[in-house]
């Protein structure tokens, strides 16, 4: 099989795919002593550039409104192939509520999603399943999945776990948290979860979310650490992959003939290596 044809891949129920919605942390990458001076012509630039370097190897892509979107409508433009893409509802995390805790606001609705030709959407959702306001952060989720549903369109969330104590199991209380969520009748079509902590966490993920298929994300970890995250997930029930600042992000440091080589080169060597990772959904 050759790993070009993405098509055998989503046949198989697998799933690589890019992530590009990012929008304060992409800033932040090209100028990080400044982040306010990347503006969108220089941050549609570049996210066009990467696109382009991962579209043949992806079966999806998620990106954000602002800068994502018209850099994917201008390679359409150009006549180029590229997946499918799911668009999220929030432009920025959260919000923060009391000491420590958070609260996520939907910036857009899954009506405007889809007017944009989103074909799913996404939540991020910063959850602490000992927080006051998780249960605020589950009507949050509730929210997107029901608006989601309505507009036919498949919703992808990604809870992530912050920390509001040195003392925190990180990977323990994801688990926690997407139970918690389950038993409020949050059952999205795939699961965007960290690196579940060991081959023993990811059998617990696989477990938990069934018969929903989950997906690792990068969560700006450096490359060599996901790949090896990536093998042990897929090992043991992961069936794909939304990677973000951990495929790309040194693309917003590198200049002239050093970023044109990372992008056709380095990309496409990285995106090959986790697609190797992939295995058949049993």
């Amino acid at each position: 099989m050759s790993i070009f044809d993405i098509s055998v891949f989503q046949k198989q129920g697998m799933m690589p795919m890019l992530a590009i919605d990012h929008q304060d942390s992409f800033q932040k990458l090209l100028h990080p002593e400044n982040p306010d001076a990347a503006g969108d012509t220089e941050i549609i630039a570049l996210k066009e550039q990467i696109i382009k370097a991962a579209a043949p190897y992806c079966s999806g892509i998620l990106l954000d409104i602002p800068t994502a979107l018209p850099a994917y409508q201008n390679l359409q433009q150009q006549g180029i192939a590229l997946p499918s893409y799911f668009l999220t509802y929030t432009t920025t995390s959260y919000s923060e509520v009391g000491v420590g805790e958070r609260v996520t606001h939907l910036a857009y609705h899954a009506k405007e999603l889809k007017a944009h030709r989103a074909q799913g959407t996404k939540l991020f959702l910063y959850v602490h399943p000992k927080a006051t306001t998780f249960k605020e952060q589950i009507a949050v989720a509730k929210q997107a999945q029901e608006e989601s549903h309505a507009m036919g369109l498949p919703f992808l969330l990604e809870p992530v776990i912050y920390e509001r104590s040195k003392e925190d199991d990180k990977a323990a209380l994801l688990l926690e948290a997407i139970g918690m969520l389950k038993q409020a009748g949050v059952e999205p079509e795939v699961w965007k979860v960290e690196y579940p902590g060991s081959a023993e966490g990811c059998d617990q993920m696989r477990a938990l979310v069934l018969p929903a298929p989950w997906i690792l994300l990068s969560r700006g970890v450096d490359f060599e650490q996901f790949a090896q995250g990536m093998q042990v997930a897929a090992d043991h029930g992961a069936c794909g992959f939304f990677v973000g600042r951990a495929l790309w992000q040194e693309a917003a440091t590198l200049q002239g003939n050093a970023r044109e080589t990372f992008l056709k080169i380095t990309i496409p060597e990285r995106l090959q290596v986790l697609v190797k990772t992939l295995k058949p959904k049993i």
